[in-house]
This record gives C-alpha cells, structure tokens and sequence, in this order.
C-alpha cells in the first residue's frame, strides 16, 4: 500500500485531547514518554488496571488526569481524587494498548463512552483480528493500526521504524499521528493490516519459535545449561542464549504466547519443520553437501545487504561480550569500576574486581552511603583523612554478581554520577591584604584550581584591612589537602600581585 500523505502544503489537523488505555508499562508507557509528551494537549487521560498510574511520574505537566480501573462493569471511570471522569470528549486520539486477549472486552467497554469524533489505534500484534473487533463495538468510529517495532526498554524513538495500518473509514484519520512520530525521530512505514500479519509472522513469530526450540534442545540435552554449558559458551552461543532469555521472561510469556496464536504460529511451525528437514538430509551427507546448502541459503543476500547483517551480527556478539571485556580490564588495571543492576538502575555501585569467571563476578564494593552521603571505603582514590574529615568509615562488602545482570558506566558517566553521589568536604578559607582586590577575578582564578567546586567569594572587610573568604567545596575522593594549598597558591599569588 503506498504511504497516505497529507496534500503538499495541507495542514494535519490534530486531535485536542488525549486518552491513553494501558499507559503504566510496554509500549503505552513507551508512547506516552517518547512521543505523545512532545505535543500540546488541551487534556490527557491516562487509564490503567494498575493502581500505580496514579503515583507514575508522567511528562505531560498538570494537565493529567490518571484513572485506575479495576472493575469497569459499571461504566464509570473516575479519577486519583474519586471524581467522575467524562470521556465523551470531542477531538480526542484514543490509544489502546492492551494484550491481545483483552481487547475485544475493554474496546466493548470503553467505545460506547465516547464521542463520535475519536481517533481510535490499537497496537496489538495481530491487526486483522484487533481491528475487527474495534469496527465490533464500533463501527461509525475511525479506527487504525499502530505498531512500533521497538522493545519498551528503547528510551528513544530516532531512528526507530513504527508501522501503521490505515482505517477504512477514514483513510487519512492517522495523518497527525505520522507528523508526530516523524517530528520525534521516527520512521513511519505503511501496510494493510493483512500485510502486516502475514510479515510479523516472520518478524515476530518465527524469530519467537526457533529460539524456544534453541533451548527445548539444549534442556533435552541431558547436560545443565549453567554448570555445564555456560563456563565453555562461544560469543554465538551467548548471543542466543541471551535472546531466547528475553522470550522466555515472565513478563514476555503472556505476550509471545498472543503473538503464536493471532500471527500464525502453526503455519511458521510447519514451515520450520520443512527447513529443518532440509538441514537434516545434508548433515547426514557429506561435507560438500553441507557447503553447498550454505552456498544456497547465502544466495538471496545480495553483496552490500550481507556486509551490513555481518555489521550487526557482529555488534550483537560483541555487545554480548562487553560486560566481561570490560570488567576483565578494570581487574587487569586495578582501576574502580562504576556500574548498576537490572533491578536497581538508580543505585550507584563502585568497586574493585575480585574474581571474574563465566557467567558471575565477585566485586569488592567500595562505595558506602546513600546519594549525596556516598563516600569511598577502599581503591585506588581511598582517602582515610577525608573520611574522618566527614566522619565515616566502614569496610569493603563483598558482592556476587551475574553478568548480564549489570549495566557498567563509562568514566565520564562514572564521574558525571560521583558528582552527585559522593559527599562533598566543605571549604572555609579567608585571606587578608592591605589593597582592595577585584572578589570576581578572585572567584575566576579559583574557579580554575581542578576539583575544587567554587560556592561564593564573600568580602569580609574590618577596619584598615582588606579581608575576603573563598566558600568552596572538595569531592570526597580528592586530595583535600592537596587542592587546598592549590586553592591557597593560587590566591596568594594574585594578592601579591595585587599589593
């Protein structure tokens, strides 16, 4: 289907008001953050079974109003403050997002409330049966298809493809929406809703299929995946093993399990078994046979498009490996190494490598103290006076942890979360001359001593001296003592000057 595009020079009238259904997790949350904030709304609904909607930090200022509904039999929909809510609101964009399974219940719920002007998209898997079910409960209303071809955990849309399957009873209902995906860094692509199943089949299904059948052989093996496997893997066995474990997480089960049943699992599977029979009669051949399935299989890629898959083939294996490159490095080094759980991503962890092996590393940890209290216990910028200086002191814990479970910082992300984390050692020092001085070049000079943080230069003046005090502040892992004689030299010598 070809893209359905505005008339050059033709204004894209937008929706006034905003109704996100499932705006808590997945890709609601993904939209509401990466796209839907960057507009103007006149107002902004967001509705979630989950009770924490009302306690999310949402990017769309004071014009929200969250709802949680947990039991919609009576058709009544009100807010955090127990008021009732109206959705019958002309010139607004609804957004569905929730699982497959409880479309056809939440859209027979949710359309009769609204008005007859809305915008309605759904972004579940299967567009064919998802959009039926819409046009069900509705069938005066504009309805389309949205899917962006991005995992939730992606912070930003640049680059990223998300496809839109155009309604039948108002093709171009979905124009503001390609102006806004556009305007945010997105690409917009077009098919038909057939189109669209029939392809995610391969997209999504098949990928889904055969790495589930990846780890059925490995468990049929007789031999523990962990103990057995894991310590001898090669990059392209990691690289697998990490995605099937994306497919196979709890909160992904509901999900791949809706995407085998709408988008043809039983076809694909039947499909599969006839390319692993293929497999099969040369693998029991010879080694040529072998070559020259390759050589067949190679054949649809053209030169420049297999140069790029060798691209990203090769960034995926090497970004599999990254985590123990660079822990490997920091243990050869010495060197403290900055990096956050899966679990915990707003907790800075800094320690010494221990022990790194396979799958887990032991890591002396050698931060202590919550943000803004934080201080360093031991490693290379251990400093015992600045910890009496801020009256701490506590040993190293020593901590397990599994590597794909760890996300490790570069230097300047380290340093730019130290600056935050760390307690800062606070800095008194006062200066007397005869002649008057310029306090701003005073602020200028110090301001260039390294690590030191400049608060204020204060003039404190008494009779026939001239008197001024530098406030400042020194990170806990610097040599206090060190820049204060910097801070110190740095000063005397413009007052000598000066005098």
């Amino acid at each position: 289907m070809p893209d359905v595009r505005s008339p050059a020079g033709a204004e894209i009238p937008r929706p006034t008001s905003l109704l996100v259904v499932g705006a808590v997790s997945g890709i609601g949350r993904w939209l509401c953050d990466v796209v839907f904030s960057s507009a103007q709304w006149d107002s902004v609904v967001l509705l979630d079974s989950d009770a924490t909607v009302h306690e999310q930090v949402w990017s769309f200022g004071n014009k929200v109003i969250t709802c949680h509904v947990e039991d919609a039999t009576e058709r009544v929909v009100r807010d955090q403050f127990g008021n009732r809510v109206d959705l019958a609101v002309r010139n607004m964009a609804v957004c569905l997002s929730v699982p497959d399974g409880r479309l056809q219940s939440v859209s027979a719920w949710l359309l009769p409330l609204l008005a007859d002007d809305v915008v309605i998209f759904e972004t579940n898997a299967a567009k064919v049966a998802a959009l039926a079910s819409l046009h069900v409960s509705r069938e005066d209303l504009a309805v389309f298809g949205l899917h962006p071809l991005v995992h939730p955990d992606v912070g930003a849309i640049d680059g990223q493809t998300v496809v839109i399957c155009a309604s039948k009873v108002q093709p171009l209902a979905h124009l503001w929406l390609d102006e806004l995906v556009s305007e945010a860094g997105g690409v917009v692509r077009y098919m038909t809703a057939e189109d669209h199943d029939q392809r995610m089949s391969y997209v999504q299904t098949l990928p889904h299929q055969l790495l589930m059948m990846f780890v059925d052989a490995l468990e049929g093996s007789g031999l523990d995946i962990e103990l057995d496997l894991w310590g001898v893997r090669t990059p392209l066995f990691e690289t697998l093993l990490g995605l099937a474990s994306r497919v196979l997480s709890e909160s992904q089960q509901t999900t791949i399990a809706l995407i085998q049943l709408a988008n043809d699992g039983r076809r694909v599977n039947y499909e599969i078994a006839g390319a692993g029979s293929n497999v099969g009669k040369v693998v029991r051949g010879s080694h040529q046979d072998v070559e020259n399935h390759i050589a067949h299989l190679r054949e649809p890629f053209s030169g420049s498009f297999a140069s790029r898959l060798m691209t990203i083939g090769g960034s995926a294996i090497g970004a599999a490996q990254s985590n123990r490159a660079d822990l490997g490095r920091h243990r050869r080094l010495g060197e403290r190494v900055g990096f956050t759980t899966r679990s915990k991503p707003g907790i800075l962890r800094v320690g010494i490598v221990e022990e790194l092996g396979p799958s887990e590393v032991i890591i002396s940890e050698i931060l202590a103290g919550s943000e803004g209290e934080g201080y360093l216990v031991r490693g290379p910028d251990y400093l015992p006076k600045n910890l009496t200086r801020i009256g701490r002191s506590r040993e190293p814990v020593l901590s397990r942890f599994r590597l794909p479970n760890l996300t490790i910082l570069g230097d300047s992300e380290l340093e730019r979360r130290l600056d935050s984390w760390l307690t800062w050692i606070p800095v008194v020092l006062r200066f007397e001359i005869s002649a008057p001085v310029s306090l701003e070049l005073v602020r200028t000079l110090v301001s260039a001593v390294p690590d030191f943080a400049v608060s204020d230069v204060v003039d404190s003046s008494y009779e026939e001296f001239v008197r001024f005090t530098v406030n400042g502040e020194i990170r806990s892992d610097r040599n206090y003592d060190v820049i204060v004689e910097q801070v110190k030299g740095t000063v005397d010598s413009f007052v000598a000057t000066a005098q």
